[in-house]
């Protein structure tokens, strides 16, 4: 059982230079996808909003496995 992160923060045409943390989630042992996880607030570069996409995406995975 796991949960695999894929980070695909992107950019948006109304607000270049500005990268939207986003990830994938999806539960491995069962085979389904997870609601993606994403952050209102925009970052300076790529690698940042991905490493705050990690961060909330390993925080949402503990929520729901401690819930049972």
């Amino acid at each position: 059982m796991g949960v695999s992160i894929t980070p695909d923060s992107k950019q948006r045409a109304d607000t270049p230079g500005q990268w939207w943390p986003h990830a994938t989630l999806r539960h491995m042992g069962r085979g389904e996808n997870w609601p993606p996880i994403s952050h209102p607030q925009a970052c300076a570069s790529q690698d940042e909003a991905d490493a705050v996409a990690l961060r909330l995406a390993k925080r949402h995975i503990r929520e729901a496995l401690h819930q049972g």
